[in-house]
């Protein structure tokens, strides 16, 4: 597509999608990251493909009248290849075949860890480069305008970066209420086992444990 975009994968069987996020940067850039909050969910839905009915028209025949032009006649679909049960055209009640989830991290480098090297990934990126956030939304405008799906998910991660990175220059790191939720691994507790929670960070039990 010849566009700029924020590092993306897919979470592996029995992966965290917040382990997937910092194993994904890590491939397509070769960065080491800490992986924050969730700062936006994009939920689609998605329908099987219509086949298209079979060609049930008998082939042309010349007209007799007009031997210059050819006539054929129209057969009409059956009624349920076009109708659901209920009557109501079949393309608002068709099932769904699966839902994609797309989730939107907010990332630090590591601590310690290099970035000043990109190293992209040969089999998915052509490229990849640090680049600042009004540029990055300016070269995406044509393809995904102000507005649309990724453009706003795009602008929902910069504004949560913008206001971490504020925080943190006004020595409020430690103290400000975190953007989007938190990530946390917590016991099951009614039986053995962790789970993991996204969710608004409030006040820490003594035994709650964060990863």
């Amino acid at each position: 597509m010849g566009l700029w975009k924020m590092p993306t994968g897919l979470v592996g069987a029995g992966e965290d999608a917040c382990e997937a996020c910092a194993r994904e940067v890590f491939e397509e850039t070769g960065v080491e990251v800490d992986v924050g909050s969730l700062v936006a969910v994009r939920e689609a839905h998605v329908k099987p493909r219509r086949k298209p009915a079979p060609n049930t028209s008998p082939p042309p025949s010349t007209s007799a009248s007009s031997p210059s032009t050819t006539s054929a006649q129209p057969t009409q679909t059956p009624p349920q290849q076009e109708r659901g049960q209920s009557g109501a055209p079949s393309g608002g009640s068709e099932k769904c075949t699966s839902t994609n989830s797309f989730f939107v991290f907010l990332c630090t480098v590591k601590e310690g860890a290099s970035h000043s090297e990109l190293t992209p990934q040969p089999s998915e990126i052509a490229a990849c480069q640090w680049m600042e956030p009004d540029a990055f939304l300016a070269s995406q405008a044509k393809i995904m305008p102000p507005g649309t799906l990724y453009s706003e998910l795009n602008r929902a991660a910069i504004s949560a970066a913008r206001r971490v990175s504020a925080d943190a220059a006004a020595g409020r790191k430690d103290t400000a209420p975190a953007v989007g939720l938190v990530s946390r691994s917590m016991p099951m507790g009614f039986r053995p086992g962790t789970n993991r929670v996204y969710m608004i960070e409030g006040e820490k039990s003594e035994n709650q444990s964060v990863r």
